[in-house]
């Protein structure tokens, strides 16, 4: 009977001392799982440096052109029209530039040098005169403004443009002469750029060149005279350029943001 009593007391306190042990333990967190890791921000600041290739068309036209040949009997004066003619050819060269992005807007600088295979020729009906011009490099200068989505660049571009030209007259009385030099105008055009992987990116450009006039002059002797021949020669381009481009940071690479997704 007294065991019988003692093991009661025992079941007893037992049954007591088990909620109270229970409420010392801490409570179960509900689960949640981690957050997907961050998606990294994609910056298009810093430099670049490149090459492209594409296709070139141009208008030409001489306006204003004339022979003065003078002599110990006289001087004659031969006077020519206004003659334009198109030409196309291909270009290639490279590009370098910096660039800086705030927010989606992307601003910059950047220099282009192409050589080209543009060239043209126009001949003279009355007198037969022929008139050859040859381009052989555009250069430029500009500023560029875009607007970014991610990995993909629009922008826009503008700024100043030479080129180095040969200009050839050939005349059946007085011969063939030349001369070459630089003029200067101006550019604008835009295009689109995609970053396809890692520090390299891919564009498609289209540029407007307008170098406006520039009269050009010749002079000889021919018979025991002289001669002077000059002309105005006007000239606008237009291009389209498929380039490469593969960019590096001078600097430190930009501390961008992440986008973290929860």
């Amino acid at each position: 009977m007294k065991k019988l009593m003692l093991a009661s007391a025992a079941l007893g306190a037992l049954t007591i001392a088990g909620p109270l042990m229970a409420a010392d333990l801490p409570a179960r967190m509900p689960y949640k799982a981690p957050p997907p890791p961050p998606i990294p921000y994609f910056s298009w600041t810093g430099c670049y440096i490149g090459g492209h290739v594409g296709g070139a068309w141009s208008n030409r036209s001489f306006d204003n052109d004339n022979f003065v040949f003078a002599t110990p009997l006289g001087t004659a004066t031969q006077f020519g029209g206004n003659r334009g003619f198109d030409s196309s050819g291909w270009l290639g060269g490279g590009q370098a530039g910096c660039q800086w992005q705030i927010t989606s807007v992307v601003f910059g600088i950047e220099g282009d040098g192409s050589w080209t295979g543009l060239r043209g020729s126009a001949t003279d009906p009355l007198f037969l005169t022929s008139f050859d011009a040859k381009t052989e490099v555009i250069y430029d200068v500009t500023a560029r403004l875009g607007w970014a989505w991610d990995r993909w660049l629009v922008y826009a571009k503008g700024g100043g443009a030479w080129a180095q030209e040969k200009f050839t007259v050939d005349d059946p009385v007085f011969g063939s002469f030349s001369d070459s030099f630089t003029r200067n105008g101006w550019v604008i055009g835009g295009g689109v750029e995609w970053a396809f992987w890692e520090n390299w990116s891919a564009k498609l450009e289209y540029l407007h060149y307008d170098f406006g006039g520039r009269t050009f002059a010749f002079n000889g002797a021919f018979g025991g005279g002289a001669f002077a021949f000059n002309s105005e020669l006007q000239q606008r381009i237009d291009t389209v350029k498929f380039g490469i481009n593969w960019r590096f940071y001078p600097w430190a690479a930009p501390a961008a943001p992440v986008v973290a997704r929860y």
